[in-house]
């Protein structure tokens, strides 16, 4: 399927182009947007201008992104050199993948031992929501294989019985899921499942464990924190993972457009819809266009409730203040130069009326704002195909792809409604911790408190709810056994 899927890309690109999941880079993997967040570090790094993501001018292009996939770039890129290591990265993926398919297996049947194990592998072999990510050259392409590893770790340690083996592979899934952690940070919502672990143990083997359990953990702590105090050698900030915001970054994360989103946020707004208005407004103002047109355009796009309780004055007023903090940036990014390592007042000034805004939304739609917008990210989250990343399946797609499609939406409603149902079926704590508590977490975090979704938030986590749904497939597997035995 991925052969197939870089195949049509070719076909329907051209060789420069830099379409997002469209074209392909050195002919061999998919081009995305992100690749400037985890190439450009490197690419700048190797020209000798430090580790920095592109224009790198500030100390925030230090810390934009964690190092985990630029590591993993850069060896690549030190092997095979700058033109040969796009091939043999995205086959090192591939193998990566493959390597964790028996690992996934392995994990299902300490669950269950019933034919749910076989058909969960087959839908994590077999389908694209993990295995289409390989050829890309993000994070993606190795955060679930990272997360398989460290899960199948962690049960070989819970299952032992020996001290010693238990402190090795507590050890192995730590060192797995701090590469996750400086990899993709909200991973770490899945650090639950090697603390519980370790903590049982500890409670049952008392002093026998406790070097161990230090050992364990002392990994982790190497691991952030030889990269925080990189952060602080450099710039003086103390910085664990990464930063989006900073006063001194050429780019639109500063704090009128963190109070625009939030305010966004509100009534449940889609990130890709967002960035269709607020991008032509940010440029415009960017390259000096104030002009009251663009603001109109912006309020064109605000649903008609939310203009209806604020106004047209008033939010044209304050996407106004949003006007002038993005139009004071002009200078530098003319330059290509840093900017000032305090905000601007302008910018304070136009997240302020954000805040003021979102405070008297909250007030007048309590149900909607702590209800209402969590379900429908909840509904993002949980209602697609999860082939957003696959070329083949855009647009008008023929008829055996589109029956393709739908199964795998079906297939992704049954892993969400699979945890529901483990709420209920599983008894052991551990299991417990892993396959329900540890989703409900990352299902919580980005409808309730991050409140954005790409399909592609929940890879991470999607190998483990797979495993989970392993018992609910066994179930009906024996559920239609009995009732084929009755008819018999």
């Amino acid at each position: 399927m991925n052969v197939l899927n870089i195949d049509q890309i070719r076909k329907n690109s051209k060789p420069n182009d830099t379409i997002n999941a469209g074209s392909l880079v050195k002919d061999q993997t998919i081009y995305s947007i992100d690749n400037e967040y985890y190439l450009s570090p490197v690419d700048n790094y190797i020209r000798g201008e430090g580790w920095k993501r592109s224009p790198a001018v500030s100390d925030g292009d230090y810390f934009r992104r964690v190092p985990g996939y630029s590591l993993v770039y850069l060896l690549f890129h030190k092997l095979f050199g700058s033109e040969n290591l796009w091939f043999f990265l995205k086959l090192f993926q591939f193998l990566l993948f493959m390597l964790t398919i028996p690992l996934f297996y392995r994990i299902c049947t300490f669950l269950t031992n019933g034919i749910g194990a076989k058909i969960a592998t087959v839908i994590y072999a077999a389908t694209p929501m993990a295995g289409g990510w390989v050829f890309y050259t993000i994070t993606e392409g190795i955060t679930p294989e990272l997360m398989v590893i460290y899960l199948y770790f962690t049960c070989k340690g819970f299952q032992s019985i020996e001290k010693r083996k238990k402190t090795v592979f507590y050890s192995l899934a730590m060192l797995f899921l701090t590469y996750l952690v400086l990899t993709r940070p909200y991973a770490a919502i899945a650090g639950i499942i090697l603390v519980f672990a370790a903590l049982k143990d500890l409670s049952a083997l008392k002093r026998k464990f406790l070097p161990g359990f230090a050992v364990i953990f002392l990994i982790g702590f190497i691991g952030i924190g030889s990269w925080a105090l990189r952060n602080y050698r450099l710039t003086g900030e103390t910085v664990f993972l990464e930063k989006a915001y900073h006063p001194q970054s050429l780019d639109r994360m500063k704090p009128e457009f963190r109070g625009m989103f939030s305010f966004a946020k509100c009534w449940g707004e889609d990130g890709d819809r967002f960035n269709r208005y607020h991008q032509p407004f940010y440029f415009a103002a960017l390259a000096g266009d104030t002009q009251d047109v663009e603001i109109r355009k912006v309020i064109g796009q605000l649903p008609p409730a939310v203009v209806s309780d604020f106004g047209n004055d008033r939010l044209s007023r304050v996407l106004k203040l949003h006007q002038r903090a993005i139009a004071i940036q002009k200078p530098y990014y003319d330059e290509e130069k840093a900017q000032p390592d305090t905000y601007f007042p302008e910018q304070l000034q136009a997240e302020e009326a954000y805040n003021q805004l979102i405070k008297e939304y909250k007030n007048k739609h309590l149900f909607g704002y702590w209800i209402g917008s969590p379900l429908m990210y909840l509904k993002r989250m949980v209602v697609h195909s999860n082939t957003a990343h696959v070329f083949i399946f855009q647009g008008n797609i023929p008829l055996p792809l589109r029956a393709y499609k739908t199964l795998l939406l079906l297939i992704h409603l049954f892993i969400f409604g699979a945890v529901i149902f483990n709420v209920f079926r599983i008894k052991k704590r551990f299991d417990y911790v892993v396959y329900v508590i540890t989703p409900l977490l990352f299902i919580f975090f980005f409808s309730f408190i991050h409140r954005e979704i790409e399909q592609r938030y929940m890879l991470p986590v999607l190998p483990i709810m797979i495993i989970g749904s392993s018992l609910l497939l066994t179930d009906i597997s024996n559920k239609f056994g009995l009732l084929i035995n009755r008819f018999r």
